[in-house]
């Protein structure tokens, strides 16, 4: 998996959360997830297919609904977004109420790859930017856990 922070951007949640409410009966990931066959709970559904070794599926379940209420505003996440899908990402959402993106890729090294194309690309085209022009976004190669949170060092 790889996160995408722009540097120099921040969302103040309680803005986040009134956005979202002025448009919360226009979009509905409960919605969006009933026109992808899960009426049921989408984390239980989530989680079902991951323990199951289902990725293709589980993914299915994942999405945000603050993006439509943040995107408008904030077009460099939507930009963000995009762009690791037209690299090849299995599925990229913002998380919680932003501005972190999420990538999750094939394995770890796709995820390397993943990175590498986003930093190559962002070097060719100045079509992303983030508060200024010459604004940062912070990538990490990150690596999910069966267990929980762990201290490596």
């Amino acid at each position: 998996m790889v996160l995408a922070k722009p540097r120099h951007l921040h969302i103040a949640t309680p803005w986040a959360f009134k956005k979202y409410d002025q448009f919360e009966d226009k979009f509905s990931l409960s919605e969006k997830l009933k026109d992808r066959g899960i009426t049921d709970d989408a984390t239980g559904f989530a989680c079902q297919n991951l323990l199951a070794s289902d990725q293709e599926k589980a993914i299915t379940a994942f999405g945000n609904d603050f993006e439509q209420a943040i995107f408008p505003d904030y077009r460099e996440l939507k930009g963000i977004k995009q762009r690791f899908m037209n690299l090849g990402a299995r599925v990229c959402h913002m998380t919680g109420s932003g501005p972190t993106i999420y990538a999750i890729a094939r394995d770890s090294e796709h995820a390397v790859q993943l990175k590498e194309a986003f930093e190559e690309s962002v070097l060719k085209e100045t079509t992303i930017s983030c508060a200024a022009k010459s604004d940062p976004v912070d990538l990490f190669v990150v690596q999910t856990l069966e267990h929980g949170v762990k201290i490596l060092d």
